[in-house]
């Protein structure tokens, strides 16, 4: 199980609140010092999360509560699937200068119809190889239909 594999199955098993640093008062309104984190909740029953740590790791382990965590993930995830969506926008620009052939030709011709009835407009004309490929309503769509051709 690679780090964020771990994470993920940790967080399953976490509770989703927000955690703070906490440490004796000695009377002020805030800790002297921090050496444990706790749930940030307002109510007497909150959970303890560590004890008995150093100011600093003390810190870090609030700021990596599962709220957070969760947001870290998501961006991870938003990140993973852009650079699907630019791995496969290079795999098309290396597809167009691979090409043997290649006519590329911007259209806003006459609208397609669709065998689900549903209309659109070429907006580019493709040949390469000898061969034209038929109208999709995009570039990316138009080139993805002409990788597939053998």
């Amino acid at each position: 199980m690679n780090t964020v594999e771990t994470i993920r199955a940790a967080l399953a098993d976490a509770r989703n609140r927000p955690w703070i640093g906490a440490g004796p008062s000695f009377g002020a309104p805030h800790p002297a010092y921090l050496n444990s984190v706790v749930e940030d909740v307002d109510h007497d029953d909150a959970a303890t999360i560590c004890r008995d740590t150093e100011t600093g790791d003390a810190r870090y382990i609030a700021a990596c509560n599962p709220e957070a965590m969760t947001a870290v993930l998501a961006h991870i995830d938003a990140q993973a699937a852009e650079i699907e969506r630019l791995k496969a926008d290079a795999a098309r620009y290396q597809w167009l200068k691979q090409a043997k052939g290649l006519t590329l030709e911007s259209e806003r011709g006459a609208p397609w119809t669709r065998n689900d009835g549903s209309t659109f407009s070429p907006s580019h004309r493709l040949c390469a190889g000898g061969t034209q490929f038929g109208p999709e309503e995009s570039l990316d769509a138009a080139i993805d239909a002409a990788k597939e051709h053998p």
